[in-house]
């Protein structure tokens, strides 16, 4: 519970340019999503599922992680995952 109602319950980063990165390899050309679930079915499945999938034409790079550390250590690998589906 809040007990300043002015408070604010998000506090957001600096908006800043962004650096230009080189790509890494096989990800040039894929949107890279984060799949974060402690069961490794779930990211079977997705696999899958998604395998063949396009947005706005480019495919997709899978990445799983299997735990919130990892998945943390995968957000300061990775400084372009465009989604995350966490606990799916």
């Amino acid at each position: 519970m809040i007990d300043d109602p002015d408070e604010e319950l998000l506090t957001f980063a600096e908006e800043t340019e962004p650096a230009e990165e080189e790509p890494t390899p096989g990800s040039a050309g894929k949107w890279r999503v984060l799949i974060v679930d402690d069961d490794q079915g779930v990211f079977q499945i997705t696999k899958v599922t998604l395998d063949e999938a396009t947005v706005d034409g480019k495919g997709l790079e899978l990445l799983y992680a299997g735990s919130g550390a990892e998945a943390r250590r995968m957000l300061t690998n990775y400084t372009d995952i465009a989604l995350v589906l966490l606990d799916v």
